[in-house]
């Protein structure tokens, strides 16, 4: 049984059970395509991604698995895209998409899937140079529980105020650029916490508002840094 609501721009689906069709891609002045919680299995078909006045996606809770399109950042206007929790059933695998041509992309959570390798020097490149402070400043980036691996890109200094959560990854490095300078006053929420740590150096963090990298393998951060 399933039930769900449709406009020409808004779609939600409610105790859906099967997979998506490739003729979603038809549905060319969706804004909204909300499907949390449900039941939906498989990969996820390319032709989503021709969803072109998409502004938010929300497939989180499914049992999705496969790769995700790089062509999601070819989506213009897309703002929300949230593909977590699909881990369960083997989740979204494979190298974690760069996004790097994604104009708006505000609100990333790719959290608990099997997503491998690191991360790439132009994730999110276009977002990261906008001159449009809407853009770059608070982004929420969420990878946390996947198996992503190596150092955070130094370039993610162009972001203001950036909320990213990388715990139970195998993340090895903060560059120092991230952290070098006074902590800033709107650093409240900042959490940290670490299994075993290695070659940091910082004293403070800056223009992050919260970093959060729990189960990671960094090695020899000092005290005090743990004590922001």
């Amino acid at each position: 049984m399933s039930s769900s609501h449709c406009t020409k721009s808004f779609a939600h689906l409610v105790t859906y059970t099967g997979s998506l069709a490739t003729d979603i891609g038809k549905m060319t002045e969706l804004e909204e395509f909300r499907a949390s919680n449900n039941d939906i299995f498989g990969i996820l078909p390319v032709e989503i991604t021709e969803l072109s006045n998409l502004i938010t996606l929300d497939l989180s809770g499914n049992m999705l698995t496969g790769k995700i399109p790089d062509e999601f950042q070819d989506i213009t206007p897309l703002r929300f895209l949230h593909l977590q929790g699909q881990r369960d059933f083997g989740g979204f695998s494979g190298q974690l998409p760069s996004f790097e041509n994604s104009a708006h992309l505000h609100d990333l959570d790719l959290s608990r899937n099997s997503l491998t390798g690191n991360i790439s020097d132009k994730f999110l490149e276009t977002v990261r140079k906008s001159k449009n402070r809407t853009d770059y400043a608070y982004p929420t980036i969420d990878l946390s529980h996947n198996m992503i691996t190596g150092k955070i890109p130094a370039n993610w200094d162009d972001f203001v105020g950036l909320f990213v959560d990388l715990a139970d990854n195998q993340i090895t490095e903060v560059p120092d650029v991230l952290c070098d300078t006074l902590l800033d006053s709107l650093l409240r929420t900042h959490v940290m916490q670490f299994s075993a740590v290695q070659a940091i150096t910082p004293t403070s963090v800056v223009r992050l508002m919260s970093i959060l990298l729990a189960s990671s393998v960094l090695k020899g951060l000092p005290h005090d840094f743990m004590e922001v």
